[in-house]
């Protein structure tokens, strides 16, 4: 009896591990992990669209199933066999588009294809329509109210709200558009392109465009400009949740940024100098605003990472601070050089003490005369 109860649990824990091992085989698209979610919730929820099954169904975003339905339509034209060849090109993959998913997806085989086809489909003709201009139907708001535009652009690289690329793809060759050339990676880099400048991705103080490259020489410390916005804290926190998730023995490093910008900003106060610098574009308002969300940024981050991208700067940052006349030249600037007041100070202090050392130099050869 002990014996059958003992096989029961085996063959139990057994399919668990089935489930496990083809879970881990495949999941690429997970959740948000509590923790970032509590900081800032609405960082990582969408505004007017949802992508793939985790937030499908939600009413406050069913205003744009019309427009996927628009979209389809427009991309495939007329003909209704096209929507049927689309079908068929996914049906085949819906196990492998279900395990990529962290979670079980309680839509019905019909259902889970459905979307699949209605929101690849979408993406693809908005990607197309926006490199291609005499695509655009004057009256699609998508393109005539600039702010529905870029509420896409946020959530079509929210962290939930994805769809498996290998789905956009086999959708992309299926439909066959012999006057595109461009390749699906091109068309996406392109539709992004300007969302990662409102985001910060642009070069102002230094000659590589890098927003990542930064340098520490002769005692100046070289960072890009960073323009901070309203979409800038969603855009770092998903990039960030994606290598938290997704990240190897990689360098992760949009991590590796927010975590340097995150010892550099604790208070109101270095945001401030940070914009006078030219350093931060401040476009949200209050300078307590970046502070917070930088602070609560690294709060969410275990690190820094094995592989820091910014370890070499640190060090030699740290050098440079420890070096005992760099702390006097600092302690100086900060006490006695922050005011006009206090750099006369210093001349006036260093012109008597020249008058003392000159009145004891010749008080020296006077006496040596006599």
């Amino acid at each position: 009896m002990q014996l059958g109860r003992s096989a029961d649990v085996s063959i139990t824990i057994q399919e668990k591990l089935k489930c496990v091992i083809a879970s881990e085989l495949g999941c690429n698209i997970f959740r948000i992990h509590s923790q970032l979610r509590k900081v800032n919730e609405k960082a990582y929820e969408p505004e007017i669209i949802a992508i793939g099954p985790y937030h499908c169904g939600k009413p406050d975003l069913s205003g744009m199933v019309e427009h996927k339905l628009v979209y389809l339509k427009s991309l495939l034209g007329q003909k209704i066999e096209k929507v049927a060849t689309c079908v068929a090109a996914v049906k085949p993959l819906e196990e492998k588009a279900r395990k990529c998913y962290a979670e079980p997806i309680a839509l019905s085989s019909d259902e889970f294809v459905e979307m699949m086809v209605l929101d690849g489909c979408f993406i693809i003709q908005l990607l197309l329509k926006f490199k291609e201009k005499d695509l655009i139907d004057k009256t699609d708001p998508v393109f005539r109210l600039e702010w529905i535009l870029n509420s896409l652009q946020r959530d079509l690289m929210l962290f939930e709200n994805q769809l498996p690329f290998f789905i956009l793809c086999k959708l992309y060759e299926t439909i066959e558009l012999p006057d595109h050339e461009s390749g699906l990676i091109d068309l996406a880099l392109n539709f992004f392109s300007d969302l990662l400048p409102e985001a910060g991705i642009k070069l102002e103080k230094i000659a590589q465009e890098d927003i990542f490259d930064i340098e520490f020489e002769n005692g100046t410390l070289r960072i890009p400009t960073l323009a901070i916005e309203e979409r800038t804290e969603s855009f770092l926190r998903n990039l960030v949740a994606y290598e938290q998730y997704c990240g190897d023995d990689q360098i992760n490093i949009v991590t590796d940024y927010v975590t340097f910008l995150g010892c550099l900003i604790k208070s109101e106060k270095d945001v401030t100098k940070l914009s006078h610098h030219g350093i931060i574009h401040n476009f949200v308002g209050e300078s307590e605003v970046i502070s917070e969300m930088f602070n609560k940024m690294i709060v969410c981050i275990v690190g820094p990472s094995r592989n820091f991208h910014y370890a070499e700067i640190f060090s030699r940052v740290n050098t440079h601070c420890d070096r005992r006349m760099n702390r006097w030249r600092a302690t100086l600037r900060r006490n006695y050089c922050n005011s006009p007041w206090g750099i006369i100070s210093i001349i006036a202090a260093s012109f008597l003490l020249l008058l003392t050392l000159l009145q004891t130099i010749f008080s020296i050869l006077s006496c040596k005369s006599h």
